[in-house]
């Protein structure tokens, strides 16, 4: 087995709490419901390099950011930053060496709520 650095361990002084949300659709009866749930992960933030946006997939007129964590994260999550929602448009996987980095694309959008399950469910 090689060992691989683990660059992940580097990120410890550089991170902060990030608010990811998950949205979850269901349908019944016709009825599309959506659910919100948030967790904190520790993450570094920067701006995404512009070099590193595909042009055909995303829009360059948005803002984008950079998110690097030891936490799991995928596309299509929103990442709250800076009074913004950001959905995750890119994941990659370098678990290997720590770390996941994962860019995101402003949704322009209000800031998604969680949404709040009474006890003993819907």
């Amino acid at each position: 087995m090689i060992n691989v650095p683990q660059v992940g361990m580097a990120l410890g002084g550089w991170t902060s709490p990030v608010t990811v949300k998950a949205i979850t659709r269901t349908s019944q009866d016709f009825v599309i419901t959506e659910t919100v749930a948030f967790r904190t992960i520790q993450a570094m933030v920067q701006p995404t390099q512009k070099t590193l946006l595909n042009a055909a997939v995303l829009n360059w007129q948005q803002a984008h950011i950079t998110i690097f964590t030891p936490d799991p994260v995928k596309n299509g999550e929103l990442v709250e930053y800076a009074g913004a929602d950001y959905r995750i448009v890119q994941v990659n996987n370098w678990l290997d060496y720590g770390y996941i980095e994962a860019i995101c694309e402003a949704t322009n959008a209000a800031l998604v709520a969680e949404t709040i399950t009474p006890p003993g469910g819907p």
